[in-house]
């Protein structure tokens, strides 16, 4: 009734790999985060200095956390690869603790028209060292708190690759196991079937050519799926009519059947969509009507509805 089961298929599973690019170095979330800490920093040191104004202060703050949230963004991919004593979050903070420095310095460059002469301005000095120490402070701490978190979702999505493939195994093994079992089962019913005719026949029984015409009505719709993967829902209810007939014609007065049958139901759908109505199909081709017809010499006819 269908091929053979074919060897399972494994997916290869890739691990959640982190975004790269543009995406990777200025993702809304990490400039969100960068803002909700260099603007209160900034606001913080611009009121114990009255000689710069809060905008300055603010400026120098949003230039040095742009360096560190590039430079934090582009060691996270680059270079493809390190050296094996040198792990990757370990080479991120590195990059951070550099590129602080030199963003303030090119941030007070920039703020102040030119070489900002830390020698001969000790107050100026003071501030740089001020956005150093903190950018380094919070920058570390936030770059740790962000590997952490990143390191979670790539948990969480490794976990989630790894259900996906057991459910599909399961579901390639269930299949591997039903097909195994229609596969013991033909012959056995084909056999049956043939003895039977075989013993109409000889017999001389008017019964015989309708038996073996309803035999000749099951292969028909059988052997065409011998050599298919998959199968529709309508042609499983034709092979299920032609069994269910073939059963009625061996044991006319111990089963009657009718299928009622939607036709919105047979419409072409997806596989997934006709499953479940296909496996209570199934249950009917795989010996359900040997496990549910009473054999006794009194047992009540079975209708199938």
């Amino acid at each position: 009734m269908s091929s053979s089961p074919g060897p399972l298929r494994m997916n290869t599973l890739t691990p959640a790999v982190a975004p790269t690019g543009l995406r990777s170095v200025l993702g809304l979330r990490r400039i969100a985060v960068m803002l909700l800490a260099a603007v209160p920093l900034a606001l913080l040191i611009s009121l114990g200095s009255a000689e710069t104004r809060a905008a300055t202060w603010l400026a120098r703050s949003l230039i040095i956390g742009t360096g560190g949230l590039v430079a934090f963004g582009l060691a996270e991919s680059w270079p493809a690869r390190l050296p094996r004593w040198l792990g990757r979050w370990v080479f991120q903070l590195l990059a951070l603790a550099v590129a602080i420095p030199i963003s303030a310095y090119v941030a007070y460059w920039i703020t102040t028209g030119g070489d900002p002469a830390f020698a001969a301005n000790p107050k100026r000095l003071v501030g740089f060292g001020q956005l150093t120490v903190a950018g380094l402070f919070f920058g570390l701490w936030l770059a740790l708190g962000a590997m952490i978190r990143q390191r979670d979702v790539r948990a969480l999505a490794q976990t989630l690759a790894f259900e996906r493939e057991r459910r599909e195994l399961e579901h390639q093994a269930i299949e591997a196991r039903t097909q195994l079992l229609r596969s013991q089962i033909q012959p056995h019913f084909l056999f049956n079937t043939l003895a039977n005719i075989q013993a109409l026949v000889e017999a001389g029984s008017p019964h015989a050519p309708r038996v073996l015409a309803s035999l000749i009505a099951y292969l028909k719709a059988a052997v065409p799926q011998l050599d298919e993967t998959a199968s529709t829902l309508g042609r499983e209810v034709e092979l299920v009519r032609a069994y269910l007939e073939l059963m009625r014609m061996r044991m006319p007065d111990r089963l009657r059947f009718a299928l009622d049958v939607d036709p919105s139901v047979l419409a072409p759908t997806s596989a997934q969509a006709q499953e479940p109505l296909k496996r209570m199909v199934e249950s009917i081709k795989s010996g359900a009507i040997g496990r549910f017809i009473p054999f006794d010499a009194y047992g009540e006819p079975v209708q199938f509805a």
